[in-house]
């Protein structure tokens, strides 16, 4: 009679047998990366464990094999112990996330669990260590809220947009476009929001991924236009690759450099009008001011003075 397999795995677990051809695979299987598998029977017993998941409680299986999870996983029993209770109800307890101290360390783990029913076997138990992807989700969210803050600071506003959705909108921009509830513009695309005559120049910025600032006028939900200045960036958002782009209202600025054109318009054609009319006498007066410059009888400090004048 062949001898079951999961006695020729380490940690010698019982089971029915199976045809010799399959156990390279299984052992491979068992041993997959990244996942810890146990059987833990009915009274929460640990029957067996791979080598990944003696390695992430640092400890041998032989050390563990024969223990109650209470005794084995002091830190993680508790939380472990209601999806076992679940499993063995029969429920597919799928991808749950848990955390505990694990290890001789009693280090903290954010681990994903999946518990399978396994007959009378009792439960097989799947876990995978989430911490450092756990970790390294944790500090991109920061950095990301650290270049929200200084981008905010130093703008107008500004958003996140891939292939020309709004992604996320900054209140300071959802103000100016007229929007209070910036979920209104998520998922719309950035070009409704820009006027007309815009559209096509704006398209080809984002499509080329220009960097350098530009302008374009905005559409205010009231129908206005804002001129702005747009800058855009690559950028991260919720760990993908999208763009970021930066707005200054830069209606003030237009306004005055509009006052001023105006102003310089008004007196060329003042200057213009008048010019005909000033030419004559600033002759007079030139000729009047070279004849006392030649007069003899002058007095030395008037000719002084004639001379600045001349």
């Amino acid at each position: 009679m062949p001898q079951p397999v999961f006695q020729r795995l380490p940690g010698a677990l019982p089971s029915p047998g199976v045809p010799e051809e399959t156990l390279p695979f299984l052992g491979a299987l068992l041993n997959a990366p990244g996942w810890g598998v146990a059987l833990v029977d009915g009274d929460s017993r640990l029957v067996w464990m791979n080598d990944l998941l003696a390695q992430l409680c640092g400890r041998p299986s032989a050390l563990c094999v024969g223990r109650f999870l209470s005794e084995a996983w002091p830190g993680l029993a508790p939380p472990l112990s209601p999806l076992l209770a679940r499993a063995q109800s029969g429920e597919r307890v799928a991808e749950e996330l848990v955390q505990g101290r694990f290890g001789e360390v009693g280090t903290l783990r954010h681990l994903t669990v999946s518990a399978m029913p396994a007959g009378s076997a009792g439960v097989m138990l799947l876990l995978r260590d989430t911490s450092t992807r756990l970790r390294e989700e944790a500090a991109l969210r920061a950095s990301e809220e650290h270049m929200r803050s200084i981008v905010e600071i130093s703008c107008d506003g500004y958003f996140f947009h891939d292939r020309g959705q709004f992604l996320e909108i900054s209140p300071g921009l959802g103000r100016l476009l007229g929007y209070y509830e910036t979920a209104e513009l998520i998922g719309r695309n950035i070009l409704d929001c820009v006027a007309p005559e815009f559209r096509a120049p704006a398209r080809d910025v984002m499509e080329r991924g220009v960097e350098a600032p530009y302008e374009l006028a905005v559409l205010h939900r009231d129908g206005r236009r804002i001129p702005v200045e747009v800058m855009g960036r690559p950028a991260t958002f919720q760990g993908r690759a999208v763009r970021m782009g930066a707005v200054w209202d830069v209606s003030i600025r237009k306004a005055a450099e509009e006052r001023l054109m105006r102003m310089e318009h008004f007196r060329d054609q003042f200057l213009d009008a008048a010019g005909d009319g000033f030419k004559a006498p600033l002759q007079r007066l030139h000729c009047d001011v070279l004849a006392l410059q030649h007069a003899a009888s002058l007095p030395e400090d008037l000719t002084e003075q004639v001379g600045r004048v001349g």
